[in-house]
């Protein structure tokens, strides 16, 4: 990231967006595992894990890079922010700035261009790399050939975030590489432009499902999803399905915990990348106005409590329960 992009975001990201008033979501709504997303404590809480994980690398694995990286981190403050795409507090705070910003180009598509409010995921063959070689990377190459990409398809106006996670098959670990993935909104074309798409992003066709568009049962969590800084390793493996007379064995996945030398090396090219490495857009307004002023981003897509059909209440609800407990226990 150069020091350029790095002081625009920094413009941009104010310190509002560090606290914990709106947007809001929820993390897998209507799973037994949904939760809100983190608070501003909690992110301060996660970046302390991760200093003490790199501080333990650092003696366990002999890595004097992590004692940098965790000392960039542990130094974070109000006022005195590192803005490393590798810190919790940070990322957090980019990400609702990335979903404001998101809410208000989906709005705009809705009522300028009449275009419902649909999320694309788009994963590049050229995303690829394996473990031990992200130090290599030309992010800057990586990010233009993917905006090529899309304007040789027709897309001329995008607002995406890119998330990576480490894959591989069962049994296949040492074969695992890192996959990188965009996560978008688009103003699309009028001609058909998916199939040049996939040709663009995938002209080696080893990715089965390069090109993905759904729409979201909930804007904000969906925009979110494109800047999460918990990363997973994904295995692939083939599910039988034996219980099930309709259907027979199909590849699935099932997500891990990114850990060890795999996950050090990540934390230490997200630092190197910045929060700005990972964003990609063109001709849309990113500025950041006042997620908490700002009535649009608010309403965007129905209001995020008339998306989540009451999970945000019984979440909300569920964590004045377990506060007043310790309150209690406390006194």
């Amino acid at each position: 990231m150069t020091p350029v992009m790095r002081s625009s975001l920094r413009e941009s990201v104010t310190a509002e967006y560090f606290g914990d008033g709106p947007p809001h979501w929820i993390i897998s709504a209507g799973k037994a595992w949904e939760r809100a997303a983190d608070t501003y404590r909690e992110s301060v809480r996660r970046r302390d894990v991760i200093v003490r994980k790199l501080d333990w690398h650092r003696r366990d694995l002999d890595l004097p890079f992590c004692s940098t990286l965790a000392s960039r981190l542990d130094a974070c403050r109000p006022n005195r922010r590192c803005f490393s795409g590798a810190c919790p507090i940070c990322m957090r705070a980019v990400q609702r700035w990335f979903v404001a910003s998101g809410l208000r180009f989906g709005t705009w598509l809705k009522q300028d261009r009449s275009q419902g409010l649909k999320m694309f995921s788009l994963v590049p063959d050229f995303g690829e790399a394996a473990v031990g070689t992200l130090a290599q990377i030309d992010w800057i190459e990586f990010r233009a050939h993917a905006e090529r990409a899309l304007r040789d398809a027709g897309v001329d106006r995008f607002f995406a975030g890119i998330d990576v996670s480490l894959n591989h098959f069962e049994d296949c670990r040492d074969e695992a590489v890192f996959q990188f993935q965009l996560w978008a909104l688009l103003e699309e074309p009028r001609d058909p432009w998916r199939e040049r798409l996939k040709e663009t992003i995938n002209g080696s066709r080893k990715i089965a499902r390069p090109v993905l568009a759904f729409e979201p049962r909930c804007a904000r969590a969906s925009l979110a999803y494109g800047l999460k800084n918990e990363f997973t390793r994904r295995v692939s493996y083939v599910r039988d399905n034996a219980h099930r007379d309709d259907r027979g064995a199909a590849l699935d996945t099932r997500g891990r915990k990114l850990r060890g030398a795999a996950w050090v090396e990540l934390m230490v090219f997200l630092d190197r990348i910045g929060p700005g490495g990972r964003l990609i857009a063109a001709r849309t307004k990113m500025s950041a106005h006042s997620a908490t002023k700002s009535q649009r981003a608010r309403d965007a897509s129905g209001g995020w409590r008339r998306e989540f059909g009451g999970t945000g209440r019984r979440v909300t609800a569920r964590r004045r329960s377990r506060n007043e407990n310790r309150r209690g226990e406390q006194r």
